[in-house]
């Protein structure tokens, strides 16, 4: 069974600073998540009970040797994949205060 090719946006406001200091990370979040999606996204987790433009959010690690590990928050809609926040904050209480943060700034 073929899956559709995903296609990829990332949100400037939510990854910019982080890929603009490793550049690197976009394909290692993009092999990632598209690695989540051919298994039924079973190690994401719904990242907010807020929505971004209609879409529930999940969120998943993804590891990089010149980071470390840093938590991904994306929305699905048909094959296209939103990205749209990157941290290297991993906690996930800490993680969950971030993303509610920078979605009740985007709602503004």
């Amino acid at each position: 069974m073929n899956e559709p090719k995903l296609t990829f946006i990332f949100e400037p406001r939510g990854t910019r600073k982080l890929l603009a200091k490793n550049p690197q990370l976009k394909s290692r979040i993009i092999d990632t998540i598209t690695y989540q999606a051919e298994n039924d996204f079973f190690k994401c987790k719904l990242a907010s009970r807020r929505k971004y433009q209609s879409l529930s959010l999940l969120e998943c690690r993804v590891n990089d040797p010149s980071v470390g590990a840093l938590r991904v928050a994306f929305g699905r809609k048909d094959n296209k994949i939103i990205v749209i926040y990157a941290t290297t904050t991993i906690l996930k209480k800490d993680f969950s205060q971030e993303i509610d943060s920078f979605l009740k700034e985007g709602s503004k």
